[in-house]
């Protein structure tokens, strides 16, 4: 077999995979280091809770369209760290209740922004696309509600006529109701 080491034979494998089982001889080691294991493992969960949350809040800002490095960003300056990445739960405890209210902002924020976003689209839509024309839907439904009827066979519906006579028509019965 010439420089070939052979795998230890399965006789001394056996002798060296035996180690024995150590020996408590102090309970209250035994218990200390316990309490120390379990310590380290709520910790641990903690941790890992803390990151999660931590995750879930950058994503918040993702989604509302932001730039969550500014996240990372304030938390490295918040806590004076050169990176995010590895943080402690003493650390994350230090920030997570500012980070929980930053999420509220975005959240509010992000609804704020698709509602002006809504507005503006509804807007460019009647003024750009429509030019500005009324809405025939609302008019078929108001003169619907009011006993009129639009052929819808038609070959010339005067829409801005309709509209004026809707509009007409509610204006007199708004002043009814404000009499009575």
């Amino acid at each position: 077999m010439g420089n070939v080491v052979a795998f230890p034979a399965p006789r001394q494998r056996a002798e060296s995979q035996h180690v024995p089982a150590p020996e408590w001889r102090d309970p209250e080691e035994f218990d200390r280091l316990s309490a120390e294991i379990g310590r380290l493992l709520a910790l641990r969960a903690e941790n890992a809770s803390l990151q999660a949350e931590y995750a879930q809040i950058r994503h918040t800002c993702e989604r509302a369209g932001l730039v969550a490095d500014w996240l990372d960003n304030f938390v490295r300056v918040r806590l004076c760290v050169p990176s995010t990445t590895g943080l402690t739960a003493e650390q994350l405890a230090q920030v997570m209740p500012e980070l929980r209210k930053i999420a509220e902002e975005v959240d509010a924020f992000g609804h704020d922004l698709r509602k002006i976003t809504h507005d503006l689209r509804t807007m460019f839509a009647q003024q750009v696309l429509g030019r500005g024309t009324p809405w025939t839907p609302w008019i078929k439904r108001a003169c619907g509600r009011s006993g009129k009827r639009i052929d819808k066979y038609a070959r010339h519906v005067d829409w801005l006529a309709l509209r004026d006579e809707v509009m007409a028509d509610a204006s007199r019965a708004a002043e009814g109701c404000d009499h009575a």
